[in-house]
């Protein structure tokens, strides 16, 4: 499609789409980052985390597994309060990039 206004252009020159290029890669950039799916060091060198792979890996989106870690970690939270158990995020399986 050619009209600007279904993909929230600004204008056609190549200065609008540049920039909103940019944002949708900084938005995505974020979203990435809140699901704990990426690290950004220092250097904004890009790093892919456990939750990233599994993702990629089993091809499920960054929001599905935001909600399952999410979960766990409530789970981990509460059950370490309420009783000396030794359950942590580190018994949880990392993601291997092998099948």
């Amino acid at each position: 499609s050619q009209n600007p206004n279904y993909y929230n252009l600004r204008g056609v020159s190549d200065t609008d789409l540049s920039q909103h290029l940019s944002e949708v890669i900084e938005q995505t950039f974020h979203r990435l980052f809140n699901a704990n799916c990426i690290s950004v060091d220092e250097q904004m060198q890009v790093s892919t985390l456990n939750n990233g792979l599994i993702c990629s890996f089993y091809y499920i989106t960054y929001t599905t597994i935001e909600f399952f870690y999410s979960a766990i970690h409530k789970l981990v939270v509460s059950s370490s309060s309420s009783s000396s158990s030794s359950l942590s995020l580190e018994t949880v399986p990392s993601a291997s990039t092998s099948p």
